[in-house]
């Protein structure tokens, strides 16, 4: 039987570069180097794999600079869509635990879930801008509808500086 193949520590090198990305950020990242201008995101408009990554890098800041950091919380109470795949890319670019919770749920399971899960951020939608109430927070991102308290829109974390890959866990500079 053959002695099997020793691996130099070039190809070494370049195994553990790899691992490196298998994140969530990564993989987006690699499938933006991959497929770019495809694409990715398809709702009321059409999000490329490039987009995906920028918008969920500039989305990471923005939870980021709102204390958002590794191992915490993000409640995301919303129908489906392109900005909640968006907001779970960028969660996990941080190393935050993203909490899906069901647009469809009541008042009083709402309120258990999110005291049990104690995010940092809440994520609502005009299904469930009603709870706002039941978060007890000062601030919640709005993807629209109308909520209780200081409600942040969806497009005001788009526009945070994107660190382009500075310091942000799953991105490749």
């Amino acid at each position: 039987m053959p002695e099997p193949a020793k691996s130099t520590p070039a190809a070494t090198d370049v195994i553990k570069r790899e691992i490196q990305n298998w994140t969530v950020g990564g993989l987006l990242d690699a499938a933006s180097d991959r497929h770019g201008d495809r694409p990715f995101l398809v709702g009321s408009t059409v999000t490329t794999f490039h987009q995906a990554a920028e918008r969920s890098r500039r989305i990471a800041a923005w939870l980021r600079s709102h204390g958002v950091k590794r191992g915490d919380r993000v409640a995301i109470c919303a129908a489906n869509g392109p900005e909640v795949a968006l907001i779970v890319f960028a969660a996990a670019r941080l190393g935050a635990v993203f909490v899906v919770i069901n647009s469809q749920i009541k008042a009083h399971g709402f309120r258990q879930i999110f005291n049990q899960c104690e995010p940092v951020v809440a994520v609502l939608d005009e299904t469930t801008a009603e709870l706002s109430a039941e978060t007890g927070m000062a601030v919640t991102v709005s993807l629209g509808g109308q909520c209780v308290g200081e409600s942040v829109p969806f497009a005001a974390l788009l526009a945070a500086e994107d660190p382009g890959g500075n310091s942000l866990p799953g991105h490749r500079s």
